[in-house]
């Protein structure tokens, strides 16, 4: 996998792993981690109810987020979060999308000492750059 231009590699599974669709990436030199899931297209129940559970979710486990920003790119909707770190920040972006009966859902993140903004730069760039192809059908 490839992200801003920089080959990611795989990286130890991490929470939500035991799912066969799981997978994670990372840069580390860059601060960066990409992971997520492939999951039938029937479990996604729109941006709304996903984000919404993702906040319930980050706030049971305390954790505060700020500066959400909902978009689109392509056909990635997408979610852009900070959460302030020990010695700088951490930018994450949730980008899902539907597509030949599959959701894919990613979890971009990005931490270091730079400001938000080039954080944000680095996720954008990041999802811009991953590309996803459909297999062909299997011949029977």
């Amino acid at each position: 996998m490839v992200a801003a231009g920089q080959p990611l590699v795989p990286s130890p599974p991490g929470q939500g792993s035991q799912s066969p669709g799981y997978f994670s990436f990372d840069d580390r030199a860059a601060g960066l981690v990409v992971s997520g899931w492939f999951e039938p297209d029937q479990a996604f129940k729109g941006m709304d109810a996903f984000w919404g559970g993702e906040r319930r979710g980050l706030a049971t486990n305390g954790i505060q987020i700020q500066d959400v920003v909902m978009g689109k790119t392509g056909s990635w909707q997408t979610v852009l979060y900070d959460m302030l770190v020990p010695g700088g920040r951490s930018s994450n972006m949730r980008a899902e999308s539907v597509r030949a009966g599959t959701w894919i859902d990613l979890h971009l993140s990005v931490t270091t000492r730079h400001s938000e903004a080039d954080n944000r730069e680095t996720l954008q760039k990041s999802l811009d750059a991953i590309r996803v192809d459909e297999r062909p059908a299997a011949a029977n």
